[in-house]
């Protein structure tokens, strides 16, 4: 009896998904479950995480005072750890230029990234504490070195930005659209929330006042978090799907 049609061209595309992937690479099962922990950590984190408006002397108390900007730190570091080599070894399974790019955009990027979280963890959290606690002739010194940080922290954020939330997710979505990979509508999440985030970006580190762009940052950050949940989930399911 003959086989049915659908399952044998089933079976063939998931032969061609293994023989695309280059050899040497992470299994598709360990890349997934990076990314949905990764997604999982990074949207609680987001969420938790207060934005600020204001006079940057208001904006200084207020982290010096917060519970939430600790505990959402907390939860972006591993997020971004877990993130970077899931994007990485997701980057990896594709063996065209598109996936050598977003491998060196997410592992610089997630670099930046991871260094930021802990210049703002320790170091702008705490010189915060000291300017909201410093007597009235320390005061102006204790601003600017708080200031001085600050500014530090935007152009991170910023930088990493456009490199793991925007470059990054971009290449690769593109991938899956062109290759037909996955979902058109996930793909296309993910290229709606790369071109945002690095627009953000851009904007941010051009731009002296920062927070008007926290908006978009939120929907962009949002939808590329949406695209890494799904696409770990599809990892999950799917040891051998790959890419592109």
């Amino acid at each position: 009896m003959s086989e049915p049609i659908s399952d044998t061209a089933t079976r063939e595309r998931a032969q061609r998904g293994a023989q695309a992937v280059p050899s040497g690479v992470p299994t598709g099962r360990v890349v997934g479950v990076l990314l949905l922990c990764a997604g999982t950590l990074a949207l609680a984190g987001n969420l938790l995480h207060p934005r600020y408006s204001g006079a940057d002397v208001v904006i200084y108390r207020q982290i010096a005072g917060s519970s939430r900007f600790l505990v959402a730190d907390m939860l972006l570091l591993p997020a971004l750890v877990l993130g970077t080599i899931g994007l990485a070894g997701l980057a990896r399974r594709d063996s065209g230029s598109f996936g050598d790019v977003a491998r060196v955009t997410a592992v610089v990027g997630g670099a930046l990234a991871i260094a930021q979280t802990g210049v703002e963890l320790q170091a702008l959290r705490q010189q915060a504490r000291t300017f909201a606690a410093a007597a009235s002739l320390d005061r102006v010194g204790a601003f600017w070195s708080t200031n001085s940080l600050d500014r530090l922290n935007g152009a991170l954020t910023a930088s990493w930005i456009v490199l793991l939330l925007g470059v990054t997710p971009l290449l690769l979505a593109l991938i899956q659209l062109t290759a037909r990979t996955a979902p058109r509508g996930v793909a296309l999440v993910g290229c709606a929330g790369g071109v945002i985030c690095a627009g953000v970006g851009v904007v941010n580190l051009l731009s002296q006042d920062q927070g008007h762009a926290d908006l978009a940052f939120l929907v962009g950050s949002l939808l590329i978090t949406a695209w890494i949940l799904t696409t770990g989930y599809l990892l999950w399911r799917n040891p051998e799907w790959h890419v592109g």
